[in-house]
């Protein structure tokens, strides 16, 4: 089976012990090859480049960062990270990246301004869901340009909760879309599939399926993720992963060692 390349170790520790149980999870899924990709707030340098007050009960591991790539490329897995996309520290964002001997690195974003839309339901109360999406998908495709992110992490990730845009906003959403398409493509990003959105309250994947077919009309490559949080979750659901990806007309998906991509059919 395909790769899955976001997988996170946060709800455990930072061992062999613990890494050697996501490496039981991903043979018994049947995969061809898979990444640990530990969110960049639970790294020692992660607060200071978010720049953002971290939600309450939010925890922070401050693990070192290359005794984190050493320790997860010692276990079989690719080391990466999923590093938030936050504009202003995208230059200091950059240096850290290169810095380290990340095999890939999966950008994303999960703040708009100071808010953390995907915290809980609770913090939509009052908000307006096309401003929203509006405001989530600038930042998404700001993200896509720089260049700087080998993969865009669960793309329509502002859907996790349910709230979505009404009719009246269709045509807007499908020019949101159009741009991310093609910012991934002239980047070489990979945007990516994931079954994550199936164990949240939208209930879908990610992307949805008009995304995923600008994306393959743009040019834009695309990799695999379950978005495991705990070992059992590692290569959840990824049948309809691949399904949905070749219902949008793919064949292939991204692995990564070094920071450089190959393709393989899926």
């Amino acid at each position: 089976m395909a790769s899955d390349y976001h997988i996170h170790i946060e709800n455990g520790e930072l061992s062999r012990r613990y890494l050697g149980l996501y490496a039981n999870a991903a043979r018994a899924a049947g995969l061809d090859g898979y990444g640990i990709s530990e969110h960049l707030h639970n790294l020692a340098e992660g607060p200071a480049l978010l720049k953002r007050r971290l939600p309450e009960g939010l925890q922070v591991r401050g693990w070192d960062t290359d005794e984190y790539i050493g320790l997860v490329k010692s276990s079989g897995a690719k080391a990466g990270v999923e590093a938030d996309y936050i504009p202003e520290s995208e230059n200091e964002l950059k240096d850290y990246l290169l810095t380290h001997d990340f095999d890939y690195c999966i950008g994303s974003v999960h703040w708009i301004g100071d808010w953390t839309f995907d915290w809980g339901p609770e913090v939509w109360a009052g908000k307006n869901v096309e401003g929203a999406w509006r405001s989530y998908f600038k930042l998404a495709v700001s993200a896509v340009s720089t260049g700087m992110f080998d993969i865009f992490g669960h793309p329509d990730v502002i859907k996790v909760f349910g709230n979505k845009p009404g009719p009246a906003f269709s045509e807007e959403l499908r020019e949101c879309y159009k741009a991310l398409a093609r910012a991934a493509a002239s980047t070489g990003t990979c945007l990516e599939v994931s079954s994550a959105g199936l164990r949240k309250l939208c209930g879908e994947m990610y992307p949805d399926i008009s995304l995923l077919r600008e994306a393959k009309l743009a040019g834009a490559e695309i990799s695999l993720a379950s978005d495991a949080h705990f070992p059992e979750h590692v290569g959840y659901g990824f049948e309809r992963i691949i399904a949905h990806a070749k219902a949008a007309g793919y064949d292939r998906a991204a692995t990564f060692a070094n920071r450089k991509r190959a393709m393989a059919r899926i």
